[in-house]
């Protein structure tokens, strides 16, 4: 399976490429408009494609990322809650 496409720059290389602070809203914003998301529970963080649980090893393996790569976007969504903010409009049409 070949990984999404996020990045602008060369993927083809014989070593993983740092994943920098920078990149991460952008690869977070890719995975949302694929409908994947993030929230924090009192277990951890728990990923999500559409209402399906899905395995952190499995978004890592689909978006072309290391564990260490994988690790540095989790500790981002610790830091940021982004996915709250992105989908903060459909929670108001909830309530």
């Amino acid at each position: 399976m070949m990984p999404k496409k996020w990045r602008n720059k060369p993927t083809r290389m014989m070593i993983t490429r740092t994943l920098e602070k920078k990149e991460i809203p952008n690869l977070v914003e890719a995975m949302a408009e694929d409908g994947v998301s993030a929230y924090i529970t009192s277990s951890g963080i728990v990923w999500y494609h559409a209402e399906y649980k899905v395995a952190k090893n499995v978004i890592a393996d689909v978006w072309g990322l290391s564990s260490t790569q994988m690790d540095r976007v989790n500790n981002y969504i610790y830091g940021n809650d982004p996915f709250v903010n992105i989908y903060k409009d459909e929670y108001k049409k909830i309530d």
